[in-house]
């Protein structure tokens, strides 16, 4: 099955470079797709425990979709020094923190759990509330 991990990954990469080339947002969003369902597969047909660079991967993702849709900006003028530092910073926390907090979820989630249906059943509600939440406050943004 080598070849069939190979084969996405390389269509997902000249999807990729077609977007950059063509500056076509949609491209993009069509890498990212094909470059997680590489990692779908590759965590399916691989061991059914907990891959524990999985939120390394949800990082370089991150990262992967903030540089190409950055790409996209038009350029208004020079770019300082200072922009671009303070851009690449931001870019750095960005995926460290997402990094950081998959972490804490994979950690969470190799917690055996003997609670039974109740806590499963509090869990659930918690994690729909916090979807909730998260919803309700992008909405807000917007």
């Amino acid at each position: 099955m080598p070849w069939l991990h190979a084969g996405i990954a390389i269509l997902a990469f000249l999807t990729l470079g077609a977007g950059l080339v063509l500056r076509r947002s949609t491209l993009f969003v069509w890498a990212l797709v094909l470059l997680g369902a590489e990692y779908a597969l590759w965590l399916e047909l691989g061991t059914h425990a907990l891959d524990q660079r999985a939120p390394i991967v949800g990082g370089g993702l991150l990262l992967t979709a903030e540089l190409a849709f950055d790409s996209l900006e038009p350029e208004v003028g020079r770019l300082e020094a200072t922009t671009v530092l303070s851009r690449a910073i931001t870019l750095v926390g960005v995926t460290l923190a997402a990094i950081g907090v998959g972490a804490v979820v994979l950690a969470a989630a190799s917690i055996p759990l003997t609670g039974g249906v109740a806590l499963t059943a509090v869990g659930a509600a918690a994690a729909v509330l916090v979807l909730a939440v998260m919803a309700r406050l992008a909405a807000e943004r917007r």
